[in-house]
């Protein structure tokens, strides 16, 4: 994420994210939204402030946000499988 070149590569944009989140969570926008900011934040390789600008909220929620999710998917087996589902349809690996 710190080497400028890297992030360029690694670059996902805001909206293919969002569209393959929704296609999984749609039935459940609390999470859809969530899960979107969740893994802009982890993989996007996009700043907190353009996150945050995209979802309408501040940098540190954004933070706060991810590291929630985070924590909800430890104890959601459910939850878990539907990340894995929108990684595949994202190709991003799990490292």
């Amino acid at each position: 994420r710190d080497i400028p070149a890297l992030r360029e590569l690694t670059k996902i944009s805001l909206d293919s994210i969002i569209k393959a989140v929704e296609q999984e969570c749609g039935d459940k926008p609390e999470i859809s939204r969530k899960a979107a900011i969740y893994i802009s934040h982890r993989y996007s390789g996009r700043t907190l402030r353009e996150i945050g600008e995209r979802f309408g909220v501040g940098e540190s929620a954004v933070a706060r946000s991810s590291g929630r999710f985070e924590s909800e998917l430890k104890g959601s087996r459910m939850l878990k499988k539907r990340i894995e589902n929108v990684h595949k349809v994202l190709a991003l690996s799990k490292v």
